[in-house]
């Protein structure tokens, strides 16, 4: 619901989850799958680390430092692309938007080609042209 072409075709979920609510619960999710991802690492390491990576990178069950020599080379190559995300978005823009515009512009592109046939009325317009919330009076 966070996009007009999906919440203009979607016109009637609109009016029970609009774009701040939709925002509201990105934000509560986002918090916690990071909450899991902190507590699902820490687990990992106390349950025994060297095992774990063995398990889950070497397939191999032993106390080898097979897994942790396949995982930290994976590591030290995808964690400064990460790291330096931001900076880069940050700085070249203009080149960000471009390339996500052609990752995703196919797909805007299908998105738009609904029909977004909701009409708003005077009353669900606010000032600054938001769709207003009809609650009842309480």
């Amino acid at each position: 619901m966070q996009g007009p072409a999906i919440s203009n075709k979607l016109g009637w979920f609109a009016k029970i989850i609009n774009r701040q609510v939709a925002r509201t619960i990105h934000f509560i999710v986002l918090c916690w799958f990071l909450f899991f991802i902190f507590i699902h690492v820490t687990l990992v390491f106390i349950t025994g680390l060297r095992q774990n990576l063995n398990h889950m990178f070497a397939g191999v069950n032993n106390g080898s430092w097979e897994g942790f020599l396949v995982f930290m080379p994976v590591l030290v190559i995808v964690s400064p692309p990460g790291f330096l995300a931001s900076p880069f978005t940050i700085k070249h823009a203009r080149l960000v938007q471009k390339a996500g515009q052609a990752i995703v512009g196919p797909l805007k592109v299908m998105a738009e080609k609904w029909d977004p046939n909701t009409q708003y009325t005077e009353k669900d317009i606010s000032p600054y042209f938001w769709v207003k919330r009809h609650t009842a009076n309480l």
